[in-house]
């Protein structure tokens, strides 16, 4: 996607998709070599970039905001697919974190 094609005001539900639809191109670029794919992104995009691999809806707005708040400075989350259902696990790492935003278990928001 090139930067003239960015739509700076993309609904939060275009966000998600457009978010999946990179995640899934990733996969499947990567398949024939195991399909792994690390990212590093802002708070929000640990949940915009699993939410529908996960088969969930995209949040709502007030949803959404409500999220970003609570996901800690330096989130992790894993998410794994095994025979084509995807699952988000924790990483047992610790998060890190500022005055404020919270240490939460990234894993745990992800699954509300």
């Amino acid at each position: 996607m090139s930067r003239e094609e960015l739509d700076i005001g993309e609904s939060v539900r275009q966000h998600y998709e457009r978010q999946d639809a990179m995640i899934r191109h990733f996969l499947d670029y990567t398949q024939t070599a195991g399909g792994n794919v690390l990212v590093v992104a802002h708070a929000a995009s640990v949940d915009t970039c699993t939410r529908l691999l996960l088969g969930k809806p995209p949040r709502s707005d007030q949803d959404f905001i409500k999220l970003v708040r609570q996901v800690p400075y330096c989130g992790v989350a894993i998410c794994e697919c095994d025979q084509g259902h995807w699952e988000v696990k924790d990483t047992g790492h610790l998060t890190m974190t500022h005055h404020y935003n919270k240490s939460n278990n990234v894993a745990s928001l992800l699954l509300d």
